[in-house]
C-alpha cells in the first residue's frame, strides 16, 4: 500500500489524469494498464523478499512446500494490490494511505492470527477474522507446515478464497473508478 499507493494517487491526480485523458484509450484500458504495471512492480517486490527469505532460512523451507508458499505469497500480494488500487481511488492525499495501511494491515494481523496465535483469540474474534483475506493466507501457511491429504484441501480452499477476495476488491475498485470519472 505504501509503495504503490502514492504512485497510483499521482496518476489519479488532476494534472496527470487530464494529460492521460487526452489519449484515445478507454478508462478501463487505462486502469488495466495501470494495474498491470503495478502488478509487475509488486511481483518484483515479492520475488526480492522471497529470495532474501530463501537465503536466510534455507533450513526451514522444504522443497515440497517452496512453490506452494511462493504461490500463496503471490496471491496475497495480488489481494493487497487490489486493496491498494481501491484505497488510491478513495483518497486524493498520499499521507492518508498511512491510515488505510495501518488499519488494514495491523487490524487484519491482529484479527487473523498473525501477531497473536489463533488459540489465544476468542471465538468471536476468530469468526470475524474469517472475513479477511489474511485469515486464509495464514490457513494456507499453517497447512503447509504439516502436509497431509487434508492439508491439500485446506491449501486449495485458501488459495481460492484469497483469489476471490482479490477479484471482488478489484471489481469494486474499477466500479469506483468508473463512478468517479462520470461524476
Amino acid at each position: 500500500i505504501l509503495c504503490i499507493g502514492p504512485m497510483l494517487i499521482a496518476f489519479h491526480g488532476t494534472q496527470i489524469k487530464d494529460r492521460v485523458n487526452c489519449s484515445r484509450l478507454s478508462s478501463i484500458t487505462k486502469n488495466i494498464s495501470l494495474l498491470f504495471a503495478s502488478s509487475i512492480y509488486t511481483l518484483g517486490i515479492v520475488l526480492f523478499y522471497f529470495i532474501i527469505s530463501l537465503i536466510l532460512h534455507t533450513d526451514d523451507i522444504t522443497k515440497d512446500t517452496l512453490l506452494l508458499r511462493l504461490f500463496n505469497v503471490i496471491i496475497q500480494a495480488f489481494v493487497c494490490l487490489a486493496f491498494t488500487f481501491l484505497f488510491s481511488l478513495l483518497t486524493k492525499k498520499a499521507h492518508l494511505l498511512n491510515i488505510f495501511s495501518n488499519v488494514f494491515g495491523l487490524g487484519s494481523s491482529f484479527l487473523c492470527g498473525i501477531f497473536v496465535p489463533r488459540e489465544l483469540l476468542s471465538d468471536t474474534v476468530s469468526s470475524f477474522g474469517r472475513f479477511l483475506p489474511a485469515y486464509w493466507y495464514i490457513n494456507v501457511e499453517n497447512a503447509l507446515c504439516d502436509l497431509s491429504a487434508e492439508a491439500y484441501s485446506t491449501i486449495s480452499t485458501g488459495y481460492l478464497i484469497q483469489l476471490l477476495y482479490g477479484v471482488a476488491v478489484l471489481v469494486i475498485a474499477l466500479v469506483v473508478g468508473q463512478y468517479q470519472r462520470r461524476r
